[in-house]
């Protein structure tokens, strides 16, 4: 049985970030688990290591996940006068935009449009590039198994 399941699928959205500390903490545990496994045991936690290398190699796997707090507490004070969905919010998370095409490809248009109209998507990208160079950290390396 693998360390990680669904445990109220109403609750809402998962960000990356999320996932990505939830694999971290199971890491060492998941390590005793594949030691004594046979092969086609060991199968069952293959999904849950490529997902923890793909993040850990992403940009958020540079990250401190300190960030959420500090982009959405920017987003609400900054940028309040836009109105940020939830999607918008976790895809913001997620991929952390740093360039212009980057935040067209993340945000629905509707945001992207509040944005041009108020001159402010300059300044998001500006404000999560900052953001990203204050909370990035040293990437944890993954264990071969």
């Amino acid at each position: 049985e693998s360390g990680m399941r669904v445990i109220n699928s109403s609750v809402g959205n998962i960000t990356n970030l999320e996932v990505l500390q939830i694999l971290q903490e199971n890491k060492a545990q998941n390590m005793e688990k594949w030691k004594g496994m046979k092969k086609d045991l060991h199968q069952s936690l293959t999904v849950e290591e490529q997902v923890l290398k793909f993040l850990s190699k992403s940009p958020i796997g540079k990250i401190d996940f300190t960030i959420a707090a500090d982009l959405f507490s920017l987003l609400s004070t900054k940028y309040a006068a836009i109105k940020f969905s939830k999607y918008d919010k976790l895809q913001l998370l997620n991929n952390l935009p740093q360039k212009l095409v980057e935040i067209y490809m993340v945000l629905e248009p509707a945001t992207m449009g509040e944005l041009e109209t108020q001159n402010l998507v300059e300044g998001l990208i500006e404000d999560i590039t900052n953001l990203v160079a204050k909370n990035t950290k040293e990437p944890e390396t993954v264990p071969e198994v």
